[in-house]
């Protein structure tokens, strides 16, 4: 009895083994789908949304057309007609350099110059480095500044589409005696001076100021004439000046003048006016010991004998 149960156990196990293989699904493979790209149409902007993004164009200037060349049939004319756009790129280009060119040369001073047959040689003085250097024509700084030209009054200085001529500025002789000491300096010495200011720093300025446009709502300064200055002092004296002369002899100040006030005066007068009659202190004051619009104000002794 128990050999048939095993036997019958066997067959079942067996049924269902089999069964299992027959009737169970075939394995499949995985497979990686992939979208296909497609070459031919350019990929969307990713700013596409962005509907200021088309307005971006507005702040570059228009390329210029390309020059034809030389050997091109096409050209027709020697003198083809300049476009505005190209020309306010040329421009703005133009204006870039000179600012740039006037910034770097902001403490070059051209102070010597010399020529020995054809050869022309030059100096600047790099003033905030206190270095000198020569320089000839056709010379190329670092920066990109080349010397165009070189003669005994000014050196032609070249960056770019700009160039600038620094003229030659030599120190005044009379400068090393002002050094030592100090002494009022003749009308021939000050227009001197004056010239070698206008070489050294006015020119620059004037550069640097060339084209300045004021503020909206404002004008440009303009210098003063004889009738506007006449009219301003009128002005101003209606204004103020006879109010302080009011005030002034309503409200008197006494000054006097200790003797340690004439030792400096002495002293003044001998270090600025040296070989010179010293005027009396109390004559050049005239007697006076009050202050006020024109020095028209009378002494103490004077007041208190009116008062009197």
């Amino acid at each position: 009895m128990r050999a048939v149960l095993i036997f019958a156990t066997c067959l079942i196990v067996a049924a269902v083994v089999v069964g299992v293989v027959l009737f169970a699904p075939a394995p499949t493979e995985e497979q990686i789908v992939v979208s296909r790209i497609e070459l031919e149409r350019p990929p969307q902007p990713v700013l596409q949304s962005d509907p200021g993004a088309r307005h971006i164009l507005d702040f570059f200037p228009e390329l210029p057309d390309p020059a034809p060349q030389a050997d091109s049939p096409s050209v027709e004319s020697q003198s083809p007609q300049p476009q505005t756009s190209s020309s306010g790129t040329s421009q703005f280009s133009k204006e870039m350099d000179r600012n740039r060119l006037l910034s770097l040369i902001e403490d070059w001073v051209y102070v010597n110059y010399t020529q020995v047959g054809s050869t022309k040689l030059g100096q600047i003085h790099r003033t905030r480095e206190k270095k000198m250097f020569d320089i000839f024509e056709g010379t190329k700084f670092d920066n990109g500044i080349v010397v165009a030209a070189l003669n005994n009054d000014a050196v032609t200085l070249q960056l770019g589409e700009a160039t600038y001529d620094m003229r030659l500025a030599i120190e005044p002789s009379f400068y090393a005696d002002l050094k030592d000491k100090t002494r009022p300096i003749t009308p021939e010495e000050q227009k001197e001076a004056f010239e070698y200011y206008m070489r050294r720093f006015g020119d620059k300025f004037k550069a640097n100021s060339k084209g300045y446009t004021p503020p909206a709502g404002m004008k440009n300064p303009t210098r003063s004439t004889k009738e506007s200055r006449e009219q301003g002092l009128k002005e101003y004296m209606e204004r103020y000046g006879d109010q302080f002369r009011k005030e002034t002899k309503q409200y008197p100040v006494q000054f006097n003048y200790p003797a340690q006030q004439k030792e400096l005066y002495q002293k003044y007068w001998e270090k600025f006016h040296s070989g010179l009659p010293m005027p009396d202190f109390d004559q050049v004051l005239g007697g006076q010991n009050q202050l006020g619009p024109g020095a028209r104000t009378q002494s103490s002794a004077q007041s208190s004998g009116g008062s009197q």
